[in-house]
């Protein structure tokens, strides 16, 4: 079975995930432990609660609650790449650590670009 037709998204919304995708495409060489959590995250800052979004329905509109179903990126590769950031921020020489977070990073951009609708590349630098 084929997944469904992607359609539009708004311009801003479209702009925030291309910034969101930019962010992670750089987080799978970091080299230094990266921040994470909604202040550095161009989405977040639109639609979580504590930014631009709605007290009453944190995270509408935003791609990534509306493919996981769930707020706060419950139930995406976010989970796992915010844990093997804070394992290697513990040991930041550690390239062991610096490479299992690098690889939840790949998985985590490569959600991030599935949510583009069809036809829209990603822009990365």
């Amino acid at each position: 079975m084929s997944e469904p037709s992607k359609t539009e998204m708004p311009a801003k919304t479209l702009e925030a995930l291309q910034a969101s995708i930019r962010k992670w495409a750089k987080y799978t060489a970091a080299s230094e432990v990266p921040e994470l959590g909604p202040g550095s995250c161009p989405l977040c800052l639109m639609f979580h609660e504590s930014y631009g979004g709605r007290r009453d329905d944190s995270c509408k509109g935003c791609p990534v609650r509306d493919a996981s179903g769930l707020s706060g990126c419950i139930n995406t590769p976010y989970g796992s790449a915010e844990a093997a950031m804070a394992v290697w921020y513990d040991e930041p020489d550690n390239v062991f650590l610096r490479g299992e977070f690098r690889r939840a990073a790949v998985d985590e951009y490569d959600f991030l670009v599935s949510l583009l609708p069809d036809g829209v590349k990603p822009e990365v630098e």
